[in-house]
């Protein structure tokens, strides 16, 4: 189901799940730029997403269903550019680096659900140019 409100400059669009819930939020903010809402179906907040001549423009956070932060990147044009985060469900880090223009650039670090550093790497324009790994206790391997 489908509902439009409209104030002013704005008009925003509302699609549910069958229980009710938003599934889905776009606030217009003009003709070409918009934020997208989507939502578990329990309520919570699935992820958040702003848009600009229809293609992703600035930060993508994502939840979740407990409301826990599952990931944040940033879009230019669509493409993935700048620090890019993943979570695990306890609030531990599982992943981070960087991307420019969607090529992984500079070190990236993977990690276990306990906090404990798995893989580090260093890209070069989405070449890897360095490689490091470390077993579950924390020893490198070579």
């Amino acid at each position: 189901m489908t509902f439009l409100f409209s104030c002013r400059h704005t008009t925003r669009v509302l699609e549910r799940w069958e229980n009710g819930t938003v599934k889905l939020e776009r606030i217009y903010l003009d003709k070409y730029s918009y934020v997208e809402n989507s939502y578990h179906e329990n309520g919570q907040l699935w992820a958040k997403t702003r848009y600009k001549n229809g293609r992703r423009n600035g930060k993508y956070v994502a939840y979740y269903d407990n409301g826990q932060k599952l990931g944040e990147v940033t879009y230019i044009n669509d493409t993935v550019n700048g620090k890019c985060v993943e979570y695990f469900p306890n609030g531990n880090t599982m992943f981070e680096g960087q991307q420019i223009m969607g090529k992984l650039n500079g070190v990236i670090k993977r990690y276990d659900k306990n906090g404990r550093i798995k893989i580090e790497e260093v890209y070069l324009k989405g070449t890897v140019t360095s490689f490091h790994e470390w077993d579950s206790s924390g020893n490198q391997l070579k």
